[in-house]
């Protein structure tokens, strides 16, 4: 049986005080993932295996990304985590016509460039402040949906994000 041992990862605010409304992901060898929605401010707790390096990424709508790694030991650890004020959030998109990821997907953020899409179809987003609208390049792509929009998607291809922990969803086919 493989050996356990509880971390806990506490996303702090200047004061040090627990900061609510984030998500906390957890990424070990061989790419398994584990994440925790902090809605009340407190520290993610986890199980993990011992003698295994983990990163881990802290991200929500009012606050940038954080990120770090620790080597799990025996017994338990704990990790203060300082965030900053901004909006971060990892990104999937997903095709419709072949549901892989968009590789390439450049995504806007109030008419800046927040980069592209890896080959996998994700994207960090991390910036200093909430951005009003988002948007990808039409010509190429039409967004169909996303399981965080604050509203409708407009006839400009432009769609607004509500409150979120972490993680995002696009939905996306091809313009042909």
């Amino acid at each position: 049986a493989v050996q356990r041992a509880t971390v806990r990862i506490a996303p702090v605010d200047a004061a040090g005080r627990p900061v609510a409304g984030v998500e906390v992901l957890v990424r070990g060898p061989g790419g398994w993932i584990e994440s925790v929605d902090l809605d009340e401010p407190r520290a993610a707790e986890l199980s993990l295996p011992v003698g295994q390096t983990v990163t881990f990424r802290v991200l929500g709508s009012s606050v940038r990304a954080a990120t770090g790694s620790l080597l799990v030991a025996p017994g338990e650890q704990r990790v203060q985590v300082p965030m900053q004020p901004g909006f971060s959030a990892e990104l999937s998109t997903l095709s419709l016509r072949n549901f892989a990821g968009i590789a390439g997907l450049e995504l806007i953020a109030d008419e800046r460039s927040c980069g592209f899409t890896d080959a996998t179809g994700e994207l960090l987003i991390d910036l200093p402040a909430r951005p009003l609208r988002l948007s990808i390049d039409q010509a190429q792509w039409r967004v169909i949906d996303g399981d965080t929009f604050d509203s409708d998607i407009a006839p400009d291809g432009t769609f607004e994000f509500g409150d979120h922990l972490g993680r995002l969803f696009l939905y996306a086919l091809r313009v042909e």
